[in-house]
């Protein structure tokens, strides 16, 4: 051992001691990485704990709440979303007319398919001779039931002057109705005849969609739109024919649009549905006209008053928000077997790109589990108990009350805030369901208001004026009286002074406003704030 040693004269001398390490060698020395490390090992058993943990925790608790669905009879299978097959033979979409949309339809692409290019030139021929003919608007003609307004021949079909200085010079009404129909007679024409002929045995217009696509949510409906061409050109065409007193032809023509615009009602989708129901509104607007104007006997307002009677838009409505609960839960297992594919469902958030990458990055695969009891419950808990099963009508005020609320829930709050609530994709995906009630409640009084208008055009027919009540409709020209679709209670008439009426629903708000129509051509405000009234102009020469 070496001691500190004394030469004579000299003090005692001590070791020099080692300078101390700097930052950057103590920070690297093997005592802190050993720390870091253990602490890395620590957190990773932590985050894999964590994500092992909520995957047992989001599968268990999904199991057991799926069983408990399943024995209240709420099922998972998309095989029960599509109504049973419809033989080709009773099938409107088997028509030769029909096969580009078909087989777009089947191999869920449109693309590379020359026949669909060539149907939706013709579909689109009459908009096209329109303008070709100098006559601006394109056919925009057709009347509107919710306003009591005729077809308007005089404004919307006219000569277009190309001297921008000089007015529009108008043709007369009887030209531009029968110019409107000598253009459908040379484009669509012999298609609505054939479709006209056929729909009486084939009632029912099924595109089979391919609901088993490895991406259920990426199914075109390539028909919706093409569908509404015909529909708009049937109406058009019956109420050219009722204003130039071709009564039988505006009868078929009438019946027609009604019979086309019910034949989609196997589409299994919301988005279809919402379709049918603006197409079924179309066909109205001929009907209406046709009764305005007294041109029908009683037998053939019978048939069509058979047409409509026995509907209920909202059990069909019931339906396709099951359909897309089902529909929804298949998604959201797609996503979890492909988790890649958030990010673009993701879009609809707020939040930075960033952001959405690190969560879809960090999403742990137990969530999906939360994320789907969420979406389920929605449906179960919050929706269905509010829809009726057993009676014809909806409190649509309280529907929309709890709607709202429910919607305001789940916007509130950032990315993060919904991801730990497990309502991502109820945010993402359930707003587009808040007015599907309301407008099958609408529609169902527009329904209901047009087979009572039947009924009593009938007894006017038969007695020479207007019944004092509706009771006295029953049970001769019609077997039970539908009621309002809000309430529950008889719709409301009352006779006028110059022996016409007026029929209604007390609309949305449920309160009588004694017949008021705010904004009919503004269907958003006619929607929530007007009653729904069926009337007609006072003047026949209004028609």
């Amino acid at each position: 051992m070496n001691e500190p040693t004394q030469t004579s004269g000299q003090p005692l001398q001590q070791p020099e001691t080692p300078p101390k390490p700097g930052f950057c060698r103590r920070l690297f020395s093997l005592r802190p990485l050993k720390f870091c490390f253990v602490a890395a090992v620590a957190l990773a058993v932590l985050v894999v704990l964590f994500y092992n943990e909520e995957k047992f925790r989001g599968y268990l608790a999904w199991k057991n709440y799926r069983q408990k669905l399943e024995r209240i009879g709420y099922g998972f299978d998309v095989k029960s979303v599509q109504y049973p097959p419809t033989p080709p033979e009773k099938n409107l979409a088997y028509l030769p007319i029909f096969a580009p949309i078909l087989d777009a339809t089947h191999k869920n692409k449109i693309s590379d398919n020359a026949g669909y290019e060539e149907l939706h030139k013709k579909l689109r021929a009459p908009y096209e001779m329109m303008e070709k003919l100098g006559h601006g608007e394109k056919w925009k003609v057709a009347g509107n039931w919710r306003s009591s307004r005729a077809p308007d021949w005089n404004t919307k079909i006219s000569v277009k002057n190309r001297n921008q200085e000089t007015p529009k010079q108008h043709l007369p009404p009887e030209k531009a109705a029968e110019m409107l129909l000598d253009v459908i007679r040379q484009t669509l024409g012999p298609d609505l005849d054939v479709l006209r002929e056929e729909i009486k045995s084939r009632p029912v217009c099924d595109f089979e969609v391919n609901l088993e696509s490895p991406e259920p949510f990426s199914v075109i409906l390539p028909y919706l739109s093409e569908f509404k061409s015909l529909v708009v050109a049937a109406a058009i065409r019956a109420e050219a024919e009722l204003f130039l007193r071709q009564s039988d032809g505006g009868w078929r023509d009438t019946k027609f649009a009604l019979q086309l615009a019910d034949s989609l009602k196997k589409d299994p989708f919301i988005i279809g549905f919402l379709v049918q129901i603006a197409l079924r509104e179309t066909s109205l607007n001929p009907l209406w006209y046709g009764l305005a104007t007294r041109q029908w006997n009683e037998a053939q307002i019978a048939e069509l008053q058979a047409l409509l009677e026995g509907q209920n838009h909202l059990q069909a409505a019931y339906r396709v928000l099951n359909n897309e609960r089902i529909l929804g839960n298949c998604t959201l297992e797609y996503l979890e077997k492909n988790p890649q594919r958030m990010r673009s469902h993701m879009e609809g958030t707020d939040e930075a790109p960033f952001a959405k990458r690190v969560a879809v990055c960090m999403f742990p695969k137990g969530w999906f589990y939360l994320e789907k009891i969420n979406y389920q419950r929605f449906f179960v808990e919050k929706l269905f108990p509010l829809i009726p099963t057993n009676r014809p009508w909806i409190d649509l005020k309280q529907y929309n009350e709890q709607h709202a609320q429910y919607e305001k829930q789940l916007s509130s709050g950032g990315l993060i805030r919904t991801a730990f609530g497990h309502n991502i994709f109820s945010r993402l995906l359930l707003p587009a369901f808040g007015n599907v009630m309301l407008k099958a409640a609408r529609h169902q009084a527009s329904v209901n208001l047009a087979v009572t208008a039947c009924a009593l055009e009938r007894y006017r027919i038969a007695n020479g004026k207007y019944p004092q009540q509706l009771q006295d409709l029953t049970p001769r020209y019609i077997a039970r009286l539908p009621v309002d679709p809000v309430n529950g209670k008889p719709l409301i008439y009352r006779l006028n002074d110059d022996g016409s009426f007026i029929l209604y629903s007390v609309g949305p708000n449920g309160v009588d406003d004694g017949g008021l129509v705010v904004s009919p051509e503004d269907s958003r405000k006619w929607d929530l704030e007007s009653d729904w009234v069926w009337k007609y102009p006072s003047a026949q020469t209004n028609l």
